[in-house]
């Protein structure tokens, strides 16, 4: 019962540097489940399911410059070969690939982290967990991997558009 009692402690004090939604159940054998989808919860144990939640990653603000300090803007004026508002979607569809992937990586490291906890603890998982696991420890190395290339691809986006003039608050600085 102790060890039951450790899952839940463990997933409280890790849950603050996730980014992501995490089920526990108990099934007729008595072995505690951690998922991080809902629908891998079986549905005739969805009643008693323990939800952990968490917060939302926060990216860097981007808050735009008053309007007297921005460059005038006219719609269909040119930075480099493309417009304003494709530099603006440039950086938005960047920002939030790279957002989207720091949420991914954390959800993988906080459950690895509480799989290795709980083994830790004599905890007993179930094949969907282990296969779970598995796969995280896998993609885990080329995640990461994506999101340095990600913050690259920013960073040489952010020299490109201030070597043509587009405005700083489009930039995300």
């Amino acid at each position: 019962m102790k060890k039951l009692l450790l899952v839940p402690a463990v997933l409280l004090i890790m849950a603050p540097r996730a980014f992501a939604d995490f089920y526990q159940w108990q099934d007729r054998q008595g072995v505690v489940h951690i998922v991080n989808d809902i629908g891998k919860v079986p549905a005739e144990y969805r009643n008693d399911v323990k939800v952990f939640k968490s917060a939302q990653p926060s990216g860097p603000a981007v808050i735009p410059a008053p309007a007297e300090q921005r460059a005038p803007e006219s719609p269909g004026a040119l930075y480099g070969d493309h417009t304003l508002e494709w530099w603006k979607e440039a950086f938005n569809n960047k920002n939030q690939e790279i957002d989207e992937l720091q949420s991914s990586i954390a959800a993988k490291k906080q459950y690895i982290d509480l799989f290795e906890a709980g083994r830790r603890f004599g905890q007993i998982y179930g094949g969907s967990d282990i296969e779970t696991y598995n796969k995280d420890v896998q993609e885990l190395p080329e995640d990461e991997k994506r999101l340095a290339a990600l913050h690259d691809e920013l960073s040489d986006l952010r020299r490109k558009a201030t070597d043509v003039g587009v405005p700083k608050y489009i930039r995300g600085e």
